[in-house]
């Protein structure tokens, strides 16, 4: 009765499967493009050296943690927060 059972639920989970068919292809839409080119080599360089040019420093921040034993006793130092 039991193999009756699991052959019927094997059989009721493959017709399902038949019967919902496969997902319909996704259509790709165009690739768009971000920004448009440049005519020539010398443009982009142009461009860039002007973007070169318009650049500011930057500001970091950040900690450093180190983590040692001294003496067989564990450790902690940090320092930083620039």
């Amino acid at each position: 009765m039991k193999y009756f059972l699991n052959n019927k639920i094997l059989i009721c989970i493959l017709l399902l499967a038949t019967l919902a068919g496969c997902a319909p292809k996704m259509r790709m839409e165009k690739l768009t493009k971000i920004c448009p080119g440049k005519a020539s080599t010398q443009q982009s360089l142009d461009m860039l050296e002007m973007y070169a040019g318009q650049a500011g420093p930057l500001k970091a921040k950040g900690r450093c943690v180190i983590r040692f034993y001294e003496e067989g006793k564990p450790r902690k130092r940090s320092f930083g927060y620039g």
